[in-house]
């Protein structure tokens, strides 16, 4: 392999990589945790993230660690994304491959918990702000939004919805045990 055709791959891997992988999490996550397509992931995301951060208690001061992640979900398509990777890219892109997509996974949880914290570090940053501001918007109204981490994937499935927050959704919760 020549030396510009490596460079491309190790390019081309870990960027595409983590797009697609932020385009199966609003895949999945509107198709499977706001339908009842599979009532397992239905329920635990419904009755997990959705009741903990509800429209009037959308930020907390400590992260809420009983919440019942759905994450696992997402092994169904990239595990055979990632066989697929294995078996048609050589060693070194399928190593970038797969370093790509545990970034992109941490990175995707890493910024969740974030936009539900109250004095995130991310918060002075205008990027994150607008970011936040569309995932407490899903929260307040479950049908829009579903992206974590690349909203343009909503803009390309419809499903964006940038009008601001009502004023009773701007409520700050300062302790889990607050929630009602």
């Amino acid at each position: 392999m020549s030396t510009a055709m490596w460079i491309f791959g190790a390019v081309a891997v870990p960027v595409g990589t983590y797009y697609c992988t932020t385009f199966v999490q609003v895949l999945f996550h509107r198709w499977f945790g706001h339908a009842p397509r599979l009532s397992a992931i239905y329920s635990n995301h419904l009755h997990g993230h959705h009741a903990d951060y509800r429209a009037n208690n959308l930020t907390s001061d400590t992260w809420v660690e009983a919440e019942r992640h759905v994450l696992w979900y997402y092994v169904i398509p990239l595990a055979p994304l990632t066989a697929l990777a294995a078996w048609l890219m050589p060693w070194t892109w399928f190593f970038l491959h797969v370093a790509a997509l545990g970034l992109t996974i941490w990175w995707h949880l890493h910024l969740h918990q974030q936009y539900h914290l109250n004095g995130s570090r991310w918060s002075r940053f205008a990027w994150f702000q607008r970011k936040r501001a569309l995932h407490l918007r899903h929260h307040v109204h479950h049908h829009g939004n579903y992206a974590i981490v690349e909203f343009f994937w909503d803009r390309v499935l419809g499903t964006y919805d940038r009008a601001p927050l009502p004023a009773p959704a701007r409520v700050r919760c300062t302790h889990p045990s607050d929630r009602t």
